[in-house]
This record gives C-alpha cells, sequence and structure tokens, in this order.
C-alpha cells in the first residue's frame, strides 16, 4: 500500500497542518509494508507520486484530477467537512474518510470562551483597558451575568456537540440537545429533541450553539422567522457553517434586539467582508474561523487516520467512512 501525504506551503496554516517524520513513522508502524511519503504540491515529481498513491492524505485536493487518481482507493480528509469534493470523485468508487473527531476539544473551549466574553463583558472590560487606560468599576457598565443555571440549546449533536454538553453540565447549565435522529444513542445528559421542536423549543433557550455541518439540508435554517422565536436575552454562537445562516436576517437581529448577542465563528462569505454590519455591532464577538484550530491538530488527524487504516486492513467497517448522500 502506497500512502501519500501532501503537506501545505506557503500558506497562513502550513505549521498546523503539516505531517512531521515521527507522525509518518507512526502510520508505518501500523504495518511493515505500507510505504509512506510526504510531499508539497511544488515538488517537481508530485504528479508521478500521486499516480502512484493508493491512498492520499491531503488539505487541498487541486492537484487532483480524474486522469491522476486511477489507482486511488482512499482519500482521507483533514478536515470534518466533506462538503467541497470534486464531481469525478464522488461518483467514483473511491473511498472518503473525514478528520470528524480532531475538532471537539479546541471548538468546545473556543464556545464557552465566547459565551464568558459576552456573559461577563470581558471584551468591554478590556476595550477600557487599552482605549481608555480607565478602571471603570462600574455594576451598570458590565452587568454580567452567570453561566449557571442557563439553558443551552445546542444545533447538531456531533462529538463537537456532545463535548460542549459536556462542559456546560459542569457550569450547571441545563442541555437540550436538537438532533437528527433522536433515538440514536448519545453521550451526556442533554435532552433530545428533533429539529422540528426546534422553533418551540428557542423560547427556553439562554444560548443557541449551531454545531451543524454545511449540507444541503443545512442551509439557511437560521432565518428571521426562527430568529423571533429566540428569547430577547438569548446569545447565538456559530461554530457550524456560515451557510445555514441568513447573515442579513442574523444582522437585523442583533440590530433591533430580537436577541441579545452572539459569537461568530463561520460566516456566509469569507473572510468577512469589511463593509459587514457585523464588525460594528457591540454585541457581537467575531473570530476569523479559527475556533479549531489547536498545536495538537494534525496529531489527532494522524490518530483518526490510523484507527480508519487499521480498520480498513482488517476490512471492518472504518469509523470515519462519511456517508456521501448526508455529506459528512
Amino acid at each position: 500500500m502506497n500512502i501519500l501525504i501532501i503537506n501545505p506551503e506557503n500558506t497562513d496554516k502550513k505549521v498546523l497542518y503539516r505531517v512531521t517524520p515521527d507522525l509518518q513513522d507512526k502510520i508505518i508502524s501500523v504495518n511493515k509494508k505500507i510505504t509512506v511519503q510526504i510531499a508539497t504540491v511544488s515538488d517537481s515529481d508530485i504528479i508521478s507520486k500521486l499516480d502512484l498513491a493508493d491512498v492520499l492524505i491531503s488539505p487541498d485536493l487541486k492537484l487532483l484530477t480524474e486522469e491522476n487518481s486511477t489507482k486511488l482507493k482512499w482519500l482521507h480528509l483533514t478536515s470534518a467537512g466533506a462538503n467541497k469534493l470534486p464531481d469525478f470523485i464522488l461518483k467514483s468508487d473511491i473511498l472518503i474518510t473525514n478528520s470528524s473527531g480532531v475538532h471537539p476539544i479546541p471548538i468546545s473551549e473556543h464556545v464557552f470562551g465566547l459565551m464568558l466574553m459576552l456573559t461577563r463583558n470581558l471584551h468591554k472590560s478590556h476595550s477600557n483597558q487599552i482605549k481608555q487606560k480607565k478602571w471603570v468599576r462600574n455594576y451598570e457598565e458590565y452587568q454580567p451575568l452567570e453561566l449557571f443555571g442557563k439553558t443551552i440549546i445546542i444545533v447538531g449533536m456531533g462529538r463537537i456537540g456532545e463535548r460542549i454538553a459536556k462542559i456546560a453540565d459542569c457550569f450547571g447549565m441545563n442541555m437540550y440537545g436538537v438532533v437528527r435522529n433522536p433515538n440514536k444513542r448519545r453521550n451526556g445528559h442533554a435532552k433530545l429533541f428533533e429539529m422540528s421542536d426546534l422553533p418551540s423549543l428557542l423560547k427556553e433557550g439562554d444560548f443557541v450553539v449551531n454545531c451543524l455541518p454545511g449540507t444541503d439540508h443545512t442551509k439557511e435554517i437560521f432565518n428571521s422567522k426562527l430568529f423571533k422565536h429566540f428569547k430577547p436575552s438569548a446569545f447565538f454562537i456559530n461554530i457550524g457553517r456560515g451557510t445555514s445562516v441568513v447573515e442579513k436576517d442574523l444582522i437585523k437581529s442583533l440590530e433591533s434586539g430580537t436577541i441579545a448577542g452572539a459569537g461568530l465563528d463561520v460566516f456566509e462569505i469569507e473572510p468577512l467582508p469589511e463593509t459587514s454590519p457585523l464588525w460594528n455591532l457591540e454585541n457581537v464577538i467575531i473570530t476569523p474561523h479559527y475556533s479549531g484550530w489547536t498545536p495538537k491538530y494534525t496529531e489527532r488527524v494522524i490518530d483518526i487516520f490510523i484507527e480508519n487504516l487499521n480498520a480498513y486492513l482488517k476490512k471492518t467497517e472504518m469509523p470515519n467512512l462519511v456517508n456521501q448522500e448526508l455529506g459528512y
């Protein structure tokens, strides 16, 4: 089996996605008959390496064509999302696995970072520090809230949602999970509901966290009709996909006070345009789509790949096999 790993270069994420020689050795140790090569897009022989690859691990599929992937049996994505694959891959017999499971720890911590900023008004305190260099100790200025006893609605209870619920439990929060299949067993103590229950459920939510993947089924779910069901004191957190939100409807809801505020890591258009009103809203915290970043990213990707490699070699079900109909 020939495994080809393509490392990124000349990008702002090259360190994040780089597979090191020790991780290469970790794959080889699974089976001595495995050959593992590491290459970059600019290598002079990259196309010939692609021609010979049985398995490809890559964050970038730009070089992959129908012609140079005829030998390819398995594509492992370094991301959890699988919604941007070329049509010829989707129509082929190539197995596709993703890296779902790499994100729960950093993203769940990011979610609570956003929630704590919004409830404790830490961004206001930091602004007073930097802009005014002034000791503003005024209750009316901050009006800090608590997470304890609040209700969190987690829309999409995959591994990230389960991790968020686990941490919410430690804060003493009430947890509701909105899922596609409420009969599927999940870890934790969150009460599970179907998507059709979401509008009526929102009247109880103090925090609504969107963890939905970007698929045709989730497109523009969060729109003006749904935002009207939010409590005026509720906060919306989006670490799922920007395509699941009608951004202009979200902006109107934030400006009008239909909802209290938002913590946003993903957007309809990325980078977020300079003309977006979101930049100027004091009740919004913006982070530029990095909630999933961690120094352990590539290490976890390789661990997930090896788990699937062991299943592949044993001819058992691969845990990260992508359901192409669902898109994840």
